[in-house]
């Protein structure tokens, strides 16, 4: 280990020698990485020869940290090669840039430990060794550090409103159906909405900051109806607040599918949404589904177009309504009209995710027709039972959001557990025979044992029937990465905060 210093600039560090170094050699390389660092920049530095592999000589403390590894590690991961260090998918444009001129910042990634790739700036020197070999010295400072911030920062906070909003909407539903008069129903509905609108706001952000929107990884069947009930369903009391009309029309050959079809009401939500928003109150809206013949054996092609009669787009603004926070440029637009211009950038990516287009015809003064047309397997009918006497337990440690869940599945002709902990619900589980419970709603971030372990318990249970129980996880937990742990640790479906309880009366009883 060596440390290298030079007047005002500095790099105290250590740097670790692939092989032998004298001291005379490590001295030698002050003066190329102080070339390619700025003063006090906590960077990584790694100086290598450009043979095949990019062998290494010697990489600096820093850059190991950044790499979440040893020295050791990284000697075990690359067997001194850079060239390893690389991800697959950046290697070629790291061949074709290294032998470029030197001193050039760009961007690529790096593999760390666990095999996770992170993006890094590199720049670029050389040096000529004593031996007369030619060296390139980079310094590596890692750049998503404040990407990471930003999705973990909406990741986090998109969580902790799902829980209070759920009990927000849940309980304004509770009152306007027991409401006696308009007036409070107007006023149920009026808090739904804004809460409503909150959480997709923050939803919206969160998924465009992520870094893709891959390929849907939630594929499977579902009804064609459901989907479209559940988006209307949604998007209801904001079509009552400004007392519109929402027509539906699904002719369709077959109503089931294979998809993803939370991401489809995500795109149904958005085009309706946009069109109440856009459109005077009073006017009429419509969503038809029309099943075409498609080309592929096994497939249905699927053409929905939401259609509205608000105030249209001026052909030069088309162009701009897919970007996110687009706001077109109109003198009929006031800042009172509600929409932040995620929804529909959301729609077009998730839209395009699926293998499918999204388009637009309108005309200012006239209104808009949003067109989606997406090419989806053919599934048969998935039968869904009744929840009536069925043995449902609720684990959820809020309790008022355990309160509204059983009130909906009371109604629903359940007979419902509840527990506040995953640790009590394996022992409630426990406590009874093979068979008495049908269901299982399980929140996930709960004290004393979370609903991943809890969920990993009762599936070993097998002489009390864990491994056929339906479990479903009701969470804020919503990104791709959770619904994939969920579905890794046994659960059975996955419904979000705030609860839709068409889908998580589905997901119960399929």
């Amino acid at each position: 280990m060596r440390d290298v210093r030079q007047g005002a600039s500095f790099y105290r560090e250590p740097l670790y020698f692939v092989g032998e170094a004298c001291d005379e050699e490590g001295q030698f390389y002050q003066s190329a990485i102080v070339s390619v660092l700025a003063a006090n920049e906590a960077v990584g530095v790694v100086a290598g020869m450009y043979d095949e592999r990019f062998s290494v000589r010697f990489v600096s403390g820093f850059a190991l940290q950044n790499l979440q590894m040893t020295f050791q590690d990284f000697l075990d991961a690359t067997d001194g090669s850079f060239l390893e260090l690389v991800y697959p998918d950046d290697r070629e444009e790291f061949l074709a840039r290294i032998v470029s001129p030197t001193a050039e910042r760009w961007e690529y990634r790096l593999v760390d430990k666990a095999g996770n790739p992170r993006w890094f700036e590199e720049r670029r020197s050389e040096c000529v060794a004593p031996d007369g070999t030619t060296l390139w010295v980079c310094s590596l400072r890692q750049v998503n550090d404040a990407h990471l911030f930003q999705a973990e920062l909406l990741s986090r906070v998109s969580h902790d409103m799902r829980t209070p909003l759920n009990a927000i909407m849940g309980t304004a539903d509770r009152i306007a159906a027991r409401a006696e008069d308009d007036h409070t129903r107007d006023d149920c509905y009026v808090i739904r909405a804004a809460a409503f609108r909150l959480l997709d706001m923050i939803e919206r952000s969160l998924e465009l900051s992520e870094d893709e929107v891959g390929a849907p990884t939630r594929c499977a069947p579902f009804s064609l109806a459901d989907m479209v009930d559940s988006a209307s369903y949604q998007v209801g009391p904001k079509y009552d607040g400004k007392r519109q009309t929402l027509s539906i029309s699904c002719k369709v050959a077959h109503d089931y599918a294979v998809g993803d079809c939370p991401s489809l009401v995500k795109v149904l939500r958005a085009l309706l949404e946009n069109a109440s928003t856009f459109s005077p109150d009073g006017s009429p809206v419509s969503l038809s589904i029309i099943e075409g013949e498609s080309s592929r054996p096994g497939f249905g092609l699927f053409r929905i177009a939401v259609k509205d009669q608000g105030i249209g787009i001026a052909p030069d603004q088309v162009g701009r309504i897919f970007e996110p926070f687009a706001r077109v440029a109109d003198s009929r637009l006031h800042d009172d009209i509600p929409h932040a211009g995620l929804g529909l950038a959301v729609a077009k990516s998730l839209v395009h995710a699926m293998g499918g287009d999204l388009s637009v015809e309108s005309s200012p003064g006239r209104g808009s027709t949003f067109r989606v047309t997406l090419e989806l397997p053919l599934a048969e009918a998935v039968a869904c039972s009744s929840l009536r006497d069925r043995r449902i337990m609720v684990v959820e440690d809020n309790a008022l959001n355990a309160e509204i869940i059983c009130e909906f599945l009371e109604e629903e002709g359940a007979q419902v557990t509840v527990v506040q902990d995953g640790s009590q619900a394996v022992e409630e589980f426990l406590n009874h025979e093979a068979g008495y419970f049908d269901g299982i709603t399980m929140d996930i971030h709960m004290p004393v044992m979370d609903g991943y372990e809890a969920t990993k318990r009762i599936r070993s249970a097998g002489d009390h029937g864990g491994e056929k129980v339906r479990i479903v996880a009701v969470t804020s937990d919503n990104t791709e990465s959770d619904i994939l742990r969920i579905a890794e640790c046994g659960m059975d479906a996955h419904v979000s905060k705030p609860i839709d309880f068409r889908a998580l009366c589905t997901a119960l009883g399929s």
